[in-house]
């Protein structure tokens, strides 16, 4: 946190005690500049409100779409990953180990991976053909329908004031925007959560949505580990709140819970195969899988010794991520400025305030929605307990209702004080510039690149129209043996077909996979008599080669090297 954000800090607590002291209001409401200051903004905001939208939406869709598929630089082994199974399902209705629509990938084999957004992504690769473009496009849409939701969401429960405003939070909000500009399955979740609520929402008018709310938590399921306890805490939650308020009847939670278990079933199945390590159960249509090797329960607090030690540490760890905005992976916030700006901090805790109080006394349209939104936060939060070494990728559907607290706090603020609006929206803005030089021209575009292995992905596409007898891939992608790494970014990215990984096909004049690709460079991995060999190399493997013999073309921390008799065309 630098002095800058101490110093917006500062005002905007001053906004806060200005707004809600009677004092200081009474002496500004003296002078007639504030006052005529006053009426100019409030009649400026009512007659211009459309083009303020139109502003608001504008920057929210170009910080997103522009250079969209390019920054961030390069592609993450977990995007190669999503990819390659959803490839692999588009093509043959497998994973890339060959097992027939599972509900979960073995992926990682120790690691296993979610498959919802394999399978959206395998629907586009099937319409648009498989690309980095295409394996990222699923995120911004839901990033843009997520906006939608927010505006319409907040509009019906506050107004369409509030709706500005905390549209326009979201619009410049550094995680927002990055997470929707590339393609972790994981970040599905909060998009689907807060789908799953505004139909709630909607629902507790019309019982027909409150049904279609069910089938989204339904399929939430899919999107994420930390669902399979997160989502259930919201939806008992949500129940009894529903009961209390003699809103819903007992039928009508007969029918959300026939609805919910339709469309999950097969996870609940598979986490119990899991968890008494029962076989596999292969279906016509979908295989739920055992996995022999996993690591996942590690993850969780009830499956980790130390019970209290491991609360105490998750607790900390919840509050320091979501309040402090602690540094976290690079591809979840700027160090310097936090994924929701540290001059979020106040007004996160006003919101949370403000919230409290309006679920003693608000109207019962504006009380339901503010109480749907703290129970997503408090799901949250209670999943940040229960998940053992958390970050904001395992906390990730917490942030929405942060940011509605953000942008209800500032609506209020600007309500009271009309005038605070022009600091506050001049912070806002000055902070979005800041982040958009970072994340789009400054260094730590360059250095997000270095995480997602740009150098690498450029030398692998530039060896893929090479007519090579075999290719030789670095294991130094993630780490110095990461082989598993290494394979599975080059399948993708050359487009090799998991029947052809697997051995289940060979195209005529084609050497089996397993002699035509190898993984690791060493000095005994070449011999300067294979003409017809490639190497994807990193660049401190280049001692390994004769330069007499070898012509190396350098890509940043990477390079291809190939023999100078080699005749193949690229």
């Amino acid at each position: 946190m630098s002095v800058y954000d101490i110093a917006f800090i500062a005002v905007a607590v001053l906004c806060y005690v200005l707004a809600f002291s009677k004092g200081a209001r009474k002496r500004l409401d003296s002078i007639p500049l504030f006052k005529n200051a006053e009426g100019v903004i409030a009649n400026t905001v009512s007659s211009r409100y459309g083009y303020f939208l139109a502003a608001v939406v504008l920057v929210g869709i170009a910080v997103r779409v522009w250079r969209f598929g390019e920054i961030p630089y390069g592609f993450n082994q977990d995007e190669a990953m999503a990819a390659l199974e959803a490839a692999s399902l588009a093509k043959n209705g497998t994973d890339h180990y060959g097992m027939v629509y599972p509900v979960y990938f073995t992926a990682w084999q120790t690691h296993q991976m979610n498959v919802l957004l394999s399978y959206i992504t395998a629907v586009l690769f099937r319409l648009f053909g498989a690309s980095i473009f295409v394996a990222r496009l699923p995120l911004l849409i839901f990033s843009l329908i997520s906006l939608c939701v927010v505006y319409f969401f907040s509009r019906r429960m506050l107004g369409k004031n509030a709706a500005l405003v905390i549209l326009f939070v979201f619009a410049v909000d550094p995680w927002h925007i990055m997470i929707g500009r590339w393609a972790l399955e994981s970040n599905l979740l909060p998009h689907l959560l807060l789908i799953g609520c505004y139909l709630m929402y909607l629902g507790m008018e019309k019982k027909g949505f409150m049904y279609l709310s069910m089938a989204v938590f339904g399929i939430a399921m899919y999107s994420y580990g930390t669902s399979y306890y997160m989502v259930p805490t919201l939806l008992l939650m949500l129940c009894i709140y529903l009961l209390r308020t003699k809103t819903i009847k007992w039928y009508d939670v007969l029918i959300c819970t026939a609805v919910y278990a339709a469309v999950s079933w097969p996870i609940f199945v598979m986490m119990a195969l899991n968890l008494f390590r029962l076989e596999t159960v292969e279906l016509p249509f979908m295989t739920i899988p055992f996995f022999e090797k996993g690591e996942r329960l590690n993850d969780i607090l009830f499956f980790s010794g130390g019970f209290f030690k491991q609360l105490g540490k998750n607790l900390l760890c919840t509050v320091c991520i979501v309040l402090f905005q602690v540094r976290d992976s690079a591809w979840n916030s700027i160090p310097s400025i936090g994924p929701f700006y540290y001059l979020s901090i106040p007004f996160l805790i006003m919101g949370f305030v403000f919230f409290v109080d309006e679920l003693r006394d608000s109207p019962r349209e504006k009380r339901r929605g503010i109480a749907i939104i703290t129970m997503l936060f408090a799901a949250a939060f209670i999943s940040g307990l229960i998940t053992n070494h958390v970050n904001l990728n395992r906390i990730n559907c917490i942030v929405y209702p942060v940011l509605f607290m953000v942008g209800y706090a500032i609506y209020i603020i600007i309500k009271k004080l009309k005038v605070t609006l022009v600091p506050i929206a001049l912070m806002f803005s000055l902070l979005f510039g800041s982040f958009c030089n970072s994340y789009f021209f400054g260094e730590f575009s360059k250095e997000l690149g270095r995480e997602f292995y740009t150098d690498f992905v450029q030398s692998v596409n530039y060896v893929k129209e090479m007519d090579y007898e075999e290719l030789h891939v670095t294991a130094k992608t993630q780490g110095e043996n990461a082989e598993f790494v290494s394979e599975i970014m080059t399948q993708f990215l050359l487009g090799l077909d998991v029947r052809y990984t697997t051995g289940e096909l060979l195209p005529d004049g084609e050497l089996p996979y397993e002699d035509k690709y190898f993984y690791g460079i060493s000095a005994d991995s070449m011999d300067p008599e294979d003409i017809g060999a490639v190497y994807v190399i990193r660049m401190d493997e280049a001692e390994y080669f004769n330069k007499d013999i070898y012509d190396i073309e350098c890509f940043g921390d990477y390079g291809v090297v190939t023999h100078k008799l080699w005749l193949g065309d690229s």
